[in-house]
């Protein structure tokens, strides 16, 4: 493994779908092509520690969708240098 390689978090939100509200978080961490990590979260606040120092935030229909639920609370949740990957685009 490069420790010059980019350290990835693929993000997945579970909603109750009729108050948004997260029943579950489903997250990987990868560097390169290497996989770091798998976690579940039921809290979203417990994912902000997991997606410290990363570079890329990867997501099915993340930009529409997660990222707007996760906008909502009150605590950011990503470093203003992270970028975004939706695969959905």
């Amino acid at each position: 493994m490069n420790p010059s390689s980019p350290t990835c978090q693929v993000l997945d939100l579970e909603l109750e779908s009729r108050h948004e509200q997260i029943i579950q978080i489903g997250a990987l961490k990868y560097q390169g092509s290497h996989q770091l990590e798998q976690q579940r979260f039921k809290s979203p606040f417990a994912l902000q520690d997991y997606a410290l120092n990363v570079d890329y935030i990867v997501g099915h229909n993340l930009l529409a969708h997660d990222l707007r639920v996760l906008e909502k609370l009150e605590r950011p949740f990503f470093q203003p240098q992270v970028a975004f990957i939706d695969t959905l685009y």
